[in-house]
């Protein structure tokens, strides 16, 4: 129920100017309502009479009475899933950005309704309620803004371009930002990878995410489902105090490069409690790239060894990792990746006489993969208590990942401190594989209670591997 305005009016008359009760002349410009448990302001009503003085009002009432929320369809929405909704969810982003004094402001898309627009920018302060559908337009049919590729690769990251197309969802130098809902945000992702898996000259820059975030702080995820995203699905970059928490992520299997979660030059992150099947990792912990193949001169770019690219701080656990090549740390590492812990997770899961990709054999459960060029590092890296379902194998560390060669002397990664811990799992047969650089052999790893299949291998190669429960496991040719 919406109170009457009159109500409202009772309720704060005695607190505004005289000039500012003008503004009440417009009918729903402002109300309360229960059923939203918030303060609803038709900004689109109050137009040329918005200024620093009712921001102000608004401001103070928040704090008394509840948040500020801006519903879509009071902005000309219409939710059909037919018409172009663009320019109306644009215009309630503007308003919210345009709020003075820090005011939080959610973007409603309410339920029983589905929104097609194309690229959205989010700004601080701003919470965007998905309870219904946020499609995005086919990229034929709207325009999506190239823009220039990420500072800590130099080119964007898919295709070699040196442009990328805007994430569906962007935002830049923000903070206090979340998206979330029991909706769902759907990339519409099948054209794209069709595109980029035939080379379709209709491709004119790099893929665009799905999310995107770029040097934002106190960042918030939850709730919503996250289906098909045209490339990698969620991506923090230059980011610090990331929550990612109870969402779905759902693309094809077949998925060209649709990786669900990928932190990047990060820190402070913490991944918890989602489900995710997508064709691609399921989350990779990235911390961007330089070397001689890359876009990046690591030696004359300063900020891959002053510590600004390097991802630190990484907690991934009680997740269910369903289809998809399990979780992965590179191999864009060249800022280097240090404190991560993955627990308490199922990986590769699932349904009973239902074998896929990944679930039945595609990946490893645990991935470092890096080349002889990229440097940076990996350590200090916890895996716990994780229960994992027939993947390829359990774990997979290579120095020789897919182009560069791991006898390259260029400069190679650091991997060290890494430890495995009370993992079990079935369908595991080849098991543990170590192939680090002669360079710049693998440290400090070790193995404690883990309960893997009786056949599980374990191939090593320039590491030591103590298990301590059985010493030097490189030694034996099986993991019992």
């Amino acid at each position: 129920m919406i109170l009457p305005r009159h109500q409202v009016l009772l309720i704060i008359s005695s607190l505004l100017p005289p000039v500012i009760l003008l503004c009440f002349h417009f009918p729903y410009l402002l109300t309360l309502s229960a059923s939203t448990g918030g303060f609803m302001v038709s900004w689109s009503r109050l137009g040329s009479l918005r200024t620093a003085a009712t921001n102000k009002i608004v401001q103070k009432y928040e704090s008394e009475i509840g948040p500020v929320v801006l519903n879509v369809l009071d902005f000309g929405a219409i939710g059909n899933g037919i018409d172009d909704d663009t320019d109306a969810v644009r215009r309630a982003l503007q308003i919210a950005s345009n709020l003075a004094g820090g005011i939080v402001a959610t973007i409603l898309l309410p339920e029983n309704h589905t929104f097609s627009t194309g690229p959205l920018n989010l700004t601080s302060h701003v919470t965007l309620q998905v309870d219904g559908t946020l499609r995005a337009l086919n990229w034929t049919e709207t325009t999506w803004p190239q823009i220039p590729p990420l500072v800590n690769y130099g080119r964007a990251e898919d295709g070699g371009f040196h442009l990328q197309y805007q994430a569906f969802l962007y935002a830049v130098n923000a903070h206090d930002i979340r998206i979330i809902g029991k909706g769902m945000i759907d990339g519409q992702g099948q054209p794209w990878w069709d595109a980029a898996q035939n080379h379709s000259s209709l491709l004119k820059a790099g893929r665009p995410n799905l999310i995107q975030l770029v040097r934002c702080r106190n960042v918030e995820v939850t709730g919503v489902m996250l289906k098909d995203s045209p490339f990698w699905c969620l991506h923090p970059v230059l980011c610090k105090n990331v929550h990612i928490h109870h969402i779905k992520i759902r693309s094809h299997m077949y998925a060209f490069n649709s990786d669900g979660i990928d932190p990047d030059s990060s820190k402070n992150v913490l991944i918890e409690d989602n489900d995710i099947s997508c064709g691609d990792d399921h989350i990779a912990i990235k911390a961007g790239l330089c070397g001689k193949t890359a876009a990046l001169d690591c030696g004359k770019t300063k900020e891959f060894n002053d510590g600004t690219y390097e991802t630190v701080n990484v907690t991934i656990r009680r997740n269910m990792f369903r289809i998809g090549m399990g979780i992965s740390l590179g191999s864009e590492c060249s800022g280097g990746i240090r404190n991560v812990r993955v627990e308490d997770n199922v990986i590769g899961f699932c349904h009973p006489g239902h074998c896929e990709v990944g679930c039945c054999g595609w990946s490893p459960a645990l991935h470092l993969k890096t080349t002889g060029t990229r440097g940076g590092h990996m350590k200090n890296i916890l895996f716990a208590n994780n229960t994992i379902h027939n993947t390829t194998s359990v774990i997979l560390v290579e120095t020789d990942y897919q182009d560069d060669g791991k006898d390259r002397n260029d400069r190679p990664t650091l991997i060290q401190n890494l430890s495995f811990q009370g993992n079990s799992g079935v369908g595991t047969a080849k098991g543990i594989r170590f192939a680090c650089s002669k360079y710049m052999p693998c440290r400090n790893v070790t193995f404690l209670n883990n309960k893997f299949d009786p056949e599980t291998s374990v191939e090593c190669e320039n590491v030591e591997v103590i298990d301590q429960n059985q010493n030097n496991i490189c030694s034996i040719k099986t993991l019992r």
